[in-house]
């Protein structure tokens, strides 16, 4: 029983970490671009879209797809890399469990 649920936590950790890796990549590819057109806002509005959308859009209308996409796999790349942290919490409290 141990072995399965070691196995099972992995495969999800394995899941999510491509799923991170992914994230990003697509994030790297949107900097790359928002660089290249010098596109500038702080780093705290990435988590804040209306306040993104509302101040930062309008100095920049040509490019607001990818800066609300780059906010957008911001945020999921985040969640992705607690949920990650969260399940090498877990395989580590069942490996130090059931030694």
């Amino acid at each position: 029983m141990f072995q399965y649920i070691i196995l099972v936590v992995a495969a999800i950790f394995a899941v999510f970490l491509v799923f991170n890796l992914y994230f990003r990549l697509k994030l790297l590819k949107l900097y790359r671009l928002l660089m290249k057109e010098e596109v500038e806002f702080p780093t705290s509005y990435l988590l804040k879209p209306d306040l993104l959308k509302k101040e930062i859009v309008p100095k920049y209308p040509h490019m607001e797809k990818e800066i609300m996409s780059f906010s957008k796999h911001m945020r999921r790349s985040l969640l992705v890399a607690f949920v990650v942290f969260v399940l090498a919490l877990i395989m580590g409290y069942i490996l130090i469990k059931n030694r």
